[in-house]
């Protein structure tokens, strides 16, 4: 059988035009075959091999200084805190405490104690809470966005804001045995105004801040409790008032129109995780000084919103913002419906129908009609098929409300039971040609 295979073997190989392997002919010559060898310094083209141009050097420079050692100063924990203004408060753990002095600027705005007042507005009407003492602040900088047992606030800032002051604090854990005490120290901040009428103001917190700063106490055999104490999540109202008008509701986005305030040279929120990082594995803490300004701004700057976006909530068309829940909020439908009739001329579509809506309610028929005449002069098929029916059952204008409903089968998708109305528009204009 191997002699079968080896005989086959020797017959493709020489159909191949290769020579058959086996010992050599008696007096052969053996030659060393013959191997290319490429130098790594040159490239293959066309024409053979030639020298590296330009381009390549350049890409060799790139990955040498790509891939070269990064040189991080060491810093220590003391040069940190005086880095920020702060002081080591316990061990992995810096503080910073400063007084802010009312009127404190904030863009084209100012943080003053009428803040609370404003504040007031935006919480639950109850008889057991009066006027507010204390607004406590928080935002935390955290080591990523994801949230959930793995995600570490590595800074948690807090401004507590009375009739008289605002004092201001950040903790910066250097060390994850600074943990335990960076929670402790919140605990106290906000157990200090426990005996007085307080709550606590965040952006996103509802979602983000307070359920982790729970999940971390728990790991670290403390409680909280923030959930027993008042919550005024400043985002949700913002959206409720700018939504659709903004290009987003960001807090950034609500300094720049609201206080007319930018940052000028802020860390980027995504950035942030970075820093921290570099100074837990590197003891480098240059970062570090932006991240503390940035949260500084994030909660001064939410104080600070408090009275412009109330005040936007009582004039909203001076505000550009949604009327119909900003006003609901503050003086219900009838505020809705006065606040939209003094301003048609900038309602957008949705408010024209609320209007005309509000006005069929009240039988101010002719207001109805020009709220509806002017979305369905756009051709807006909400529009024109509530003009139809006013046609129809209010004013008694069959052949208008005919002509609306035609206009409305006409439409690429038309309401669901347009056939029925159109019958029943010619069965009346029948009658009324009959008459």
């Amino acid at each position: 059988m191997a002699g079968l295979l080896s005989g086959k073997l020797k017959s493709l190989r020489s159909q191949a035009g290769a020579k058959a392997f086996g010992a050599p002919e008696p007096g052969a010559t053996i030659e060393p075959p013959t191997v290319r060898v490429r130098d790594e310094m040159y490239f293959e083209t066309g024409q053979g091999l030639v020298e590296p141009g330009p381009q390549l050097e350049r890409l060799r420079r790139q990955f040498q200084l790509r891939h070269a050692p990064v040189k991080r100063p060491k810093w220590s924990e003391s040069d940190l805190a005086d880095a920020v203004d702060g002081y080591l408060a316990a061990p992995g753990l810096i503080e910073v405490k400063a007084e802010l002095v009312y009127p404190h600027p904030c863009g084209a705005l100012f943080l003053e104690a009428n803040a609370l007042e404003a504040a007031r507005e935006f919480l639950p009407v109850s008889p057991d809470i009066g006027a507010l003492d204390t607004v406590i602040v928080l935002d935390t900088e955290t080591s990523g966005l994801s949230g959930g047992t793995g995600t570490v606030p590595f800074l948690v800032g807090a401004t507590v804001l009375t009739r008289d002051s605002t004092v201001f604090f950040q903790w910066l854990m250097t060390r994850f045995e600074g943990e335990a005490h960076m929670l402790t120290r919140l605990k106290a901040c906000i157990a200090a105004s426990q005996g007085a009428r307080a709550c606590l103001l965040t952006y996103n917190g509802a979602a983000f801040d307070l359920p982790l700063l729970e999940t971390r106490a728990r790991l670290n055999g403390i409680r909280l409790d923030l959930e027993s104490h008042q919550h005024l999540d400043l985002l949700h109202w913002v959206r409720r008032a700018f939504s659709g008008r903004w290009p987003n509701c960001r807090l950034q986005t609500a300094e720049q129109l609201l206080l007319e305030f930018t940052r000028e040279d802020d860390t980027p929120g995504h950035e942030v995780p970075a820093h921290w990082f570099d100074w837990m594995r590197h003891g480098d803490g240059r970062g570090l000084e932006g991240v503390m300004r940035h949260n500084r701004l994030d909660i001064i700057n939410l104080a600070a919103l408090l009275k412009p976006l109330r005040d936007a909530f009582h004039d909203p068309a001076a505000y550009g913002a949604r009327i119909v829940p900003a006003k609901l909020h503050t003086e219900g439908e009838e505020g809705v419906y006065a606040e939209l009739l003094n301003n048609q001329g900038i309602l957008d579509s949705s408010e024209c129908l609320e209007l005309a809506r509000l006005a069929k309610r009240k039988g101010a028929w002719c207001v109805a009609e020009a709220a509806l005449c002017t979305l369905a002069a756009r051709r807006d098929p909400a529009a024109m098929l509530q003009l139809a029916k006013l046609c129809e059952h209010q004013l008694g204008d069959i052949e208008r409300a005919l002509e609306l409903t035609l206009s409305l089968a006409a439409l690429r998708l038309p309401p669901k039971d347009i056939h029925i109305r159109l019958e029943r528009l010619e069965s009346k204009r029948a009658q009324q040609l009959a008459v």
